[in-house]
């Protein structure tokens, strides 16, 4: 749009981490060999196996958004012609890229000064689009102390293998550094949960779990389950509301 109005300066913004395709278009190089890709599966230590499907799943990754792209780009050629500039060539000219990535929390990577990180880009602070459901309000004011457990969006509880609470087992012995920092956490999933919830009955635990009625919390006056949690306001009850 800002090429058809003809404005000379533009930034431009995803509310995405680091992008295959956007980096390519600004000059910015993929670093497979120890930088994950937006979409990939593996993390920034990897043997051959994982370097190579991390290069594939670069690859699948950047040959979505171009697509993607790619279809954009036709709408508008179809409407101003086909000498409009190809998604490439107009990213390559913008003068800054503003990503939703946290520097500080992100894998270290080769970057240009033209883009700029800044973690919590899509985050409203509009208060009013953060105000808490008055259900969960009263449900934070049972209590004078209240957790918040959530494993995110993408990863569910109500999936989590039992195999993961034993400290044999194939993923434990895998990766002991990721098992030692999850074992000491409140959260696994199975009856071992039960246990640890009822020594606390002077805390209210609110959990994103997926089955609402599921019977993991059955005669626990003290949890509730929720499939979906407002992050924003949940944040801005800090450090009233601890996060696991």
């Amino acid at each position: 749009i800002f090429e058809v109005l003809n404005v000379k300066s533009t930034i431009a913004t995803t509310s995405c981490v680091h992008s295959e395709a956007v980096s390519k278009a600004i000059g910015i190089p993929s670093a497979a060999s120890y930088v994950p890709g937006a979409m990939s599966t593996k993390g920034d230590v990897m043997g051959i196996f994982e370097r190579l499907q991390n290069v594939v799943e670069i690859t699948l990754g950047a040959k979505f958004f171009d697509t993607l792209f790619e279809m954009e780009i036709a709408a508008f050629r179809a409407k101003f012609g086909q000498g409009f500039k190809d998604y490439q060539e107009l990213l390559a000219q913008v003068s800054y890229v503003f990503t939703n990535s946290n520097p500080y929390l992100d894998y270290p990577r080769p970057t240009l000064h033209k883009s700029i990180d800044i973690g919590g880009i899509a985050v409203s602070l509009d208060s009013h689009h953060n105000a808490l459901p008055k259900e969960l309000d009263e449900i934070l004011n049972i209590r004078e102390t209240n957790v918040i457990v959530s494993f995110g969006t993408v990863v569910k509880s109500c999936y989590m293998p039992d195999e993961y609470n034993d400290p044999n087992s194939p993923y434990a012995l895998k990766y002991p550094a990721a098992y030692e920092v999850y074992d000491q956490k409140i959260f696994t999933h199975g009856e071992q949960n039960r246990d640890r919830l009822e020594m606390m009955p002077a805390t209210t635990f609110i959990w994103k779990y997926e089955i609402e009625d599921s019977e993991i919390i059955r005669n626990l006056t003290n949890v509730y389950l929720s499939a979906w949690l407002p992050q924003n306001a949940l944040l801005g009850q800090l450090p009233q509301c601890p996060l696991v």
